[in-house]
């Protein structure tokens, strides 16, 4: 015997909540294993690059240190952040911006020879970062290497 349409209509109505309801519990479930998953990932991840961490932490002092206007004294901390973690060429790059602005300030030439250092170990790590290359050029120009500048 022939369903009546209400009757097709009230099973399509329960078989689609059984399907929200499924869904939901599949999406709950993915969801839970995909925030275990990152939180373990985190702490591993975390866990493994003491370095990384700390390099982080002494560049982060660094830039405090020249922000309260102790340049000197970020330069040596951006050493050590570059030291810790060979990788983070961001820290050689805050150093070499750091000690071009001592050169300029002190008039040093000697200043600008640790700028052109750090910004070349920079540029060995990143090749890519175009502000690198502009601060390495800004170095090689104090120092009159104009034809050096240009190829930075």
């Amino acid at each position: 015997m022939p369903q009546s349409y209400s009757h097709q209509k009230k099973e399509s109505i329960e078989r689609s909540s059984e399907l929200d309801l499924t869904l939901s519990k599949t999406l709950s479930s993915s969801t839970l294993k995909i925030s275990i998953f990152m939180l373990i990932f985190g702490f591993t991840f975390s866990g493994c690059y003491p370095d990384r961490v700390e390099s982080i932490k002494l560049m982060n002092k660094g830039i405090k240190e020249y922000r309260s206007g102790s340049s000197a004294a970020a330069a040596r901390l951006l050493a050590r952040s570059a030291e810790t973690d060979r990788t983070n060429h961001r820290a050689l790059f805050y150093r070499g911006l750091i000690l071009n602005e001592m050169g300029r300030l002190e008039e040093r030439s000697d200043r600008f020879e640790d700028a052109i250092q750090s910004l070349k170990s920079s540029i060995t790590i990143e090749a890519g970062d175009p502000e690198v290359h502009y601060q390495l050029g800004v170095a090689l120009s104090e120092l009159e290497r104009d034809q050096s500048a240009v190829n930075a």
